[in-house]
């Protein structure tokens, strides 16, 4: 895997429950893998899909999570 780390993104919530803003935070980046062996991403695919859906980690209800699949090849999907 390489990664790259381009920035950090703070995002500005008000919070009824505690009536106060908050700030949330994380990273924005890329993430190039390359498949385990000659079987491909195939038996990955259905849970990379899912992860692109219903976002990743904390704070996923404010748009945090977001995974975007790209640059997967035929290739790779055999």
């Amino acid at each position: 895997m390489s990664n790259r780390i381009r920035y950090r993104k703070t995002v500005v919530h008000y919070s009824s429950r505690q009536q106060r803003r908050m700030k949330l935070g994380g990273m924005v980046g890329t993430a190039c893998y390359e498949a385990p062996n000659s079987g491909g991403f195939a038996p990955f695919w259905p849970w990379l899909k899912v992860g692109e859906l219903v976002h990743l980690g904390k704070n996923t209800a404010f748009g945090l999570g977001k995974t975007t699949i790209a640059g997967i090849s035929k290739w790779y999907m055999e």
